[in-house]
């Protein structure tokens, strides 16, 4: 996610289940936008994904350090 080639490039993701399945389901993010009604370009969306993913690169950086759980309750 550091280096984003096309913000709005078709992507693949795979619906993972615990149940067994004859028929594992791909969806695009487009398909996804769509189900909840949030535009391809949505700004607000993209810049809420890219902060998370930073928050969860940080903490798992936090983690690695062993920094105390009262430390990373903050975030």
């Amino acid at each position: 996610m550091e280096e984003v080639i096309n913000e709005y490039a078709e992507t693949y993701i795979g619906s993972a289940s615990k149940i067994p399945v004859v028929h594992k389901q791909v969806h695009t993010v487009r398909e996804w936008l769509a189900r909840f009604g949030i535009p391809e370009h949505d700004e607000l969306f993209l810049m809420w994904s890219r902060l998370t993913a930073m928050l969860h690169r940080m903490i798992r950086e936090l983690e690695a350090h062993h920094v105390s759980n009262e430390t990373l309750n903050l975030f």
